[in-house]
């Protein structure tokens, strides 16, 4: 256990969090801190969330008609619209299921990653693996925040490219810039608080983040393979 660390005041972390990212990282060798970047982590996916949907609601509604239609919907197509459209769009309702599916990812994640941490023989304790998960997550943050702005801003949907599945639009999602500086948090986190060495880090999350794009391929495959097999 470090007990001569430096702590850092809140705005230094800021500052280091963009120039110097393991002097932040350090600290949770002795004080691992999370809970106000998971509320912030949270409030801003939830938030982005409820303005995706109900900007996307026109996209939806279309996706929607014509799936049913080939499906052999009949008069009452246009009205089950309406009903499904209405229930999936509910604020309340997106905001629920948004916390509880980024509290799950949260501790999912963290979890793989403390696991497999233990078994390249890294020094690490759950509450220390969810600090820096959180802190490595930050640049999400600013991304849905960014997104958030611009959706209002041109009064269009950023997240209709799930009504028009393509292999493309899917590795754009999961690689933007905001995910790889996430990335890169990660793995000098993760070798920062556990000290494992940079290269068993990098290999650790590029593996990891490589499974998930592979899984949403795969999941986009299925989608695209169910449209052309309705219509």
């Amino acid at each position: 256990m470090e007990n001569n660390i430096q702590q850092l005041s809140f705005g230094e972390k800021i500052k280091n969090f963009f120039i110097h990212p393991s002097r932040v990282f350090e600290q949770y060798k002795e004080k691992p801190t999370f809970w106000l970047k998971l509320i912030v982590f949270l409030l801003v996916g939830v938030i982005m969330s409820i303005i995706t949907t109900i900007k996307s609601r026109p996209e939806m509604e279309k996706y929607m008609t014509e799936t049913l239609k080939k499906a052999g919907g009949g008069l009452q197509t246009a009205d089950s619209v309406k009903q499904i459209v209405a229930i999936s769009t509910n604020p309340v309702l997106i905001g629920v299921m948004g916390l509880i599916t980024f509290v799950v990812v949260v501790l999912i994640a963290s979890l793989i990653y403390f696991g497999l941490i233990k078994l390249l023989k890294g020094q690490i304790k759950f509450s220390q693996m969810l600090a820096v998960y959180t802190l490595a997550s930050m640049p999400v943050v600013i991304g849905d925040i960014v997104k958030t702005i611009y959706m209002l801003a041109a009064n269009k949907s950023i997240g209709s490219d799930k009504y028009h599945p393509s292999y493309m639009n899917t590795l754009t999602s999961n690689l933007d810039i905001f995910i790889i500086w996430q990335i890169v948090l990660l793995i000098i986190g993760i070798s920062t608080v556990s000290g494992i060495s940079k290269k068993k880090s990098t290999a650790l999350v590029l593996i990891l983040n490589v499974l998930s794009i592979l899984l949403a391929l795969v999941s986009v495959a299925f989608t695209i393979n169910n449209m052309k097999a309705l219509g």
